[in-house]
């Protein structure tokens, strides 16, 4: 999710000028947040371009913060966990068999279009 949230960019209004560098963006003015960037800071993640399933910390700005925090992100995060641990305890081994080609057609969302992997062993009952 750090690395490719689902959503990249996030709007705001701006309650009051604020300076960034040598440019004040005022009161009133829309405020688009990138979400990725943000998640690949150096400042804030070593190696911000590695995928790391263990990294810690790793306070990525993904479901928002503070008082912009995502509602729903407990359920998404229960929701992967569910997902994942389902997957691999049904096929333990998985492997690339073939190039990910990117859904690149959206400029706010990104995602896989196709991910091809091999199965390896079915658990959980044997079935095909």
């Amino acid at each position: 999710m750090r690395c490719e949230p689902g959503g990249n960019m996030i709007l705001r209004v701006a309650i009051e000028d604020y300076p960034v560098g040598e440019t004040v963006i005022p009161a009133g003015a829309p405020v688009i947040g990138l979400i990725g960037a943000a998640n690949r800071d150096p400042r804030r993640f070593e190696r911000p371009d590695d995928f790391d399933v263990g990294r810690r910390p790793n306070a990525h700005l993904t479901f928002g913060g503070g008082v912009h925090v995502c509602i729903g992100a407990p359920l998404a995060r229960l929701e992967g966990r569910i997902a994942f641990n389902s997957l691999l305890d049904r096929y333990p081994h998985m492997e690339l068999a073939g190039e990910p080609e990117w859904r690149l057609d959206r400029l706010n969302a990104r995602g896989l279009a196709t991910l091809p992997v091999k199965l390896g062993p079915v658990t959980l009952g044997e079935a095909a």
